[in-house]
C-alpha cells in the first residue's frame, strides 16, 4: 500500500521514508514470527507440565489440594496437633492409614535401636543413647546437632562423657568403639 502511494503521488517525502518503513515492517514481521514460535513452545511446555502433574498426582494418589496441604505442613517447624488433624482430614482415610502405619513402624524401629543401645551401654544416659544411635548411623556432628536441636558444644560434651564412661582415649574412633561393643 505504501509503495502504491509512492507511485501514485510521486512524493519525495514518502520516498525518503520508504527504506525506514521497510525496515520497520521487516522487524515487525520477524518479531511476530518469533512471538508465534515462543507462544507455541510455551503451550507445549504447559501441556507437558500438566501431563507431568497429572502423572504425579496419580502416582501419589492425591489431589492438588492434598499435596499443597502436605507441603505446607512439612514446611512448619513445629506443627500443632490442629495442623496434623487438618492434614489427616484432607488426605483421606487410606493415606491416613499409610502414614500412621509408616510412622508407627519407624517409631518401633527407632525404639528397638535405642533399646539395643541401652542394653549394650547401660552406663549411659538416655540422651547419650540417642547420640550413640546417631553416631552409629554415620551422622556427623552438625547433623546430630540439627536432628536433636542441640548446640555443637552440648553434643561435643555428651560425646566426651560417652568416651569417658566407655574408657576411650581421644585418639580412639568413637563410632568403631560403639560398633564393636554392639556386636
Amino acid at each position: 500500500m505504501y509503495t502504491l502511494c509512492i507511485l501514485i503521488t510521486d512524493s519525495l517525502s514518502l520516498k525518503n521514508f520508504y527504506i525506514l518503513y521497510l525496515l520497520v515492517f521487516a522487524t515487525i514481521c520477524v518479531l511476530g514470527e518469533r512471538l508465534i514460535y515462543v507462544v507455541k513452545k510455551l503451550q507445549q511446555e504447559n501441556r507437558n507440565l500438566k501431563q507431568d502433574e497429572a502423572e504425579l498426582l496419580h502416582i501419589l494418589r492425591m489431589n492438588k489440594q492434598q499435596v499443597k496441604a502436605y507441603v505446607e505442613f512439612s514446611k512448619k517447624d513445629k506443627p500443632t496437633s490442629e495442623d496434623t488433624e487438618r492434614l489427616l482430614e484432607l488426605i483421606g482415610e487410606r493415606s491416613q492409614r499409610n502414614i500412621i502405619n509408616t510412622v508407627s513402624c519407624y517409631l518401633t524401629e527407632k525404639q528397638t535401636e535405642i533399646d539395643q543401645i541401652a542394653k549394650a551401654f547401660p552406663e549411659l544416659t538416655a540422651s547419650e543413647h540417642e547420640i550413640c544411635r546417631l553416631i552409629l548411623q554415620g551422622k556427623k556432628l552438625g547433623e546430630i546437632c540439627e536432628i536433636l536441636g542441640k548446640t555443637e558444644n552440648n553434643v561435643t560434651a555428651h560425646r566426651g562423657h560417652i568416651r569417658k564412661k566407655l574408657g576411650l582415649t581421644p585418639q580412639e574412633n568413637l563410632k568403631k568403639a560403639l560398633e564393636n561393643r554392639m556386636k
